[in-house]
């Protein structure tokens, strides 16, 4: 990648680095904190949950004696008081470094997108209710939109969690209620808050009613049967296909899914109404906006932690800010403006080739007023989210929350198991049916694995984070 070129050339600092798949991350990750054997530093991927459980153990090495040596991460903590105490670790030492790309966009990343020629074809509207939505997914199916005479239409796609995930269809039915895929055990999973108070969300008959509406569409073939099995690679492939064979997904935007070209056939469907005048979509808190306190750290194996740190403070100048999180920049009258992207490509397809996109750095919202453009398609997602989507109720995911060892030993014990029990269920119900005969032992069951208890921690790490 020439970013990392040009940063090498620029601080005379060689990184030798070790690369690791994004689904196999969480767990060579893992293994390593457990080895003994670490590298000097984790570029990407340090979470707070790394840091209550490997702090102690002298894994990560503490920096605040090596700020001395980065002036712009220092300006960034004096100006951003509040990214500061997001980095700052309970003992009050800095052991890991976080970015910001602030960006409203963040909180909503899931968005529903329809082949608008496949209505148009079919006589169809867009949907606003989840029986209109219903109908015109039988209608993909069973009518041939794509003219080939073959039954390879997938009417819906998504995979469970973020900007792919379906979660949001369930605020049709009640609070939308996040859920991550199999793998994500996070505190948010499950829950939102209401008025500062924290709530389960799926053991309610508005969840209830959202299964059995879910089961009905994976029972007719509506919904993409790989929803629940496949991985990223597997889902994009299905928007890049010859002939269009998708009518509907959810992502963080159409160029990404189907390519630039397609994507100006596929138009927003808006947050549907359910049968009992229910239309709400996730707001995720949890996000943050995209500021965060932990992803760069350094370890105790690094034998020169103060060049380290130097190399680290490049990426807190504005411009290497700019082009590590969104791509390649050129100074026009004063402000840092994207270069254009090739003809073909998008610009987060030529983002992703040309920056890290998730390492450090610090943008904020103000920076977009007066020295770094505002990405095209967070502006373009922006006027989506602001037409469609905000002008109907947002129900609130948890909040980013610090969680003590206590409490992360929880999520990672008893707070895991209920996640995955509810999972379990819900995916099993949603494919298979059967929630009707097992929803009493299933609320039997989750109050036995301590859901109550659940939301007490989870109510503590609030209270205490943004005031009771």
């Amino acid at each position: 990648m020439d970013f990392f070129k040009k940063l090498e050339e620029e601080s005379n600092i060689y990184i030798e680095w070790e690369f690791i798949e994004s689904q196999d991350y969480g767990q060579k990750k893992n293994l390593i904190l457990a080895s003994g054997d670490y590298p000097d530093a984790f570029f990407n991927g340090v979470t707070d949950t790394d840091l209550n459980t490997h702090v102690s153990q002298g894994v990560f090495l503490p920096i605040n004696e090596y700020l001395q040596y980065a002036p712009n991460l220092s300006a960034v903590f004096e100006e951003h008081p509040d990214f500061k105490k997001l980095c700052t670790y309970f003992d009050g030492n800095i052991y890991s470094i976080g970015y910001a790309a602030e960006d409203p966009c963040q909180y909503q990343p899931d968005e529903m997108y329809v082949y608008k020629p496949w209505l148009d074809k079919l006589g169809l509207e867009i949907p606003e209710t989840t029986e209109e939505f219903y109908q015109m997914l039988k209608a993909f199916k069973e009518q041939d939109p794509n003219g080939n005479g073959l039954k390879d239409e997938i009417p819906f796609s998504a995979t469970p969690g973020g900007a792919r995930g379906f979660h949001s269809l369930s605020g049709a039915f009640g609070p939308a209620v996040y859920f991550g895929d199999a793998n994500n055990k996070n505190y948010e999973n499950f829950v939102y808050e209401d008025g500062g108070k924290i709530h389960f969300g799926a053991n309610t008959e508005e969840w209830k009613n959202f299964i059995k509406y879910c089961n009905q569409m994976f029972s007719e073939g509506l919904f993409d049967q790989e929803i629940f099995t496949q991985d990223a690679k597997q889902y994009f492939a299905k928007g890049k296909t010859d002939e269009v064979t998708l009518g509907c997904f959810t992502l963080w935007n159409a160029p990404n899914m189907v390519g630039a070209e397609r994507a100006a056939d596929y138009v927003v469907i808006p947050t549907m109404e359910g049968p009992n005048g229910d239309r709400n979509w996730c707001n995720y808190l949890t996000s943050n906006g995209t500021v965060r306190g932990s992803n760069f750290a350094i370890t105790t194996a690094c034998e020169k932690p103060e060049i380290l740190v130097r190399w680290l403070d490049l990426f807190y100048d504005k411009k290497v800010s700019a082009e590590a999180l969104w791509g390649p920049v050129e100074e026009k009258d004063g402000m840092y403006m994207f270069v254009p992207y090739p003809e073909g490509s998008s610009f987060d397809e030529y983002r992703y080739q040309n920056s890290p996109v998730f390492g450090p750095g610090a943008v904020f919202t103000e920076d977009f007023e007066n020295t770094v453009e505002m990405p095209e398609m967070m502006v373009d997602k922006m006027n989506e989210i602001e037409t469609y989507y905000n002008i109907y109720p947002k129900t609130n995911m948890m909040p980013i929350l610090k969680l003590t060892e206590e409490e992360t030993d929880w999520m990672e014990t008893t707070g895991a198991d209920i996640i995955t029990y509810v999972y379990d269920n819900m995916a099993k119900w949603m494919m298979k049916g059967g929630i009707d005969e097992e929803w009493d032992d299933y609320l039997k069951q989750l109050e036995k694995l301590g859901v109550e208890r659940h939301l007490e921690v989870l109510q503590g790490a609030y209270d205490r984070d943004y005031g009771a």
